[in-house]
């Protein structure tokens, strides 16, 4: 049996800032649960965080310098958040 929500995970963490995507089961075509649907926000945090783990893991990390100049911010804060 599924639970009535989930969440979506961010950099290992659970995330649920709302219950805006319903998942429909394919055989009865009801609503089977409910998961958040994540804004820009989530996605460029995602980004970041997954860029934090290869800075950490001393992997090279290839991004667009035009996309690393808007996100730049979002790397080292989320870095930071993701040491504490």
């Amino acid at each position: 049996m599924l639970k009535s929500e989930y969440p979506f995970y961010l950099a290992n963490r659970p995330q649920t800032p709302n219950t805006d995507l319903a998942v429909t089961d394919k055989y009865t075509g009801e609503t089977a649960t409910r998961v958040p649907l994540a804004s820009p926000e989530h996605i460029d945090a995602a980004i970041a965080a997954s860029m934090c783990s290869g800075l950490a893991s001393g992997t090279r990390v290839a991004v667009s310098p035009v996309y690393l100049s808007v996100t730049a911010r979002s790397v080292f804060g989320v870095c930071g958040r993701l040491a504490r």
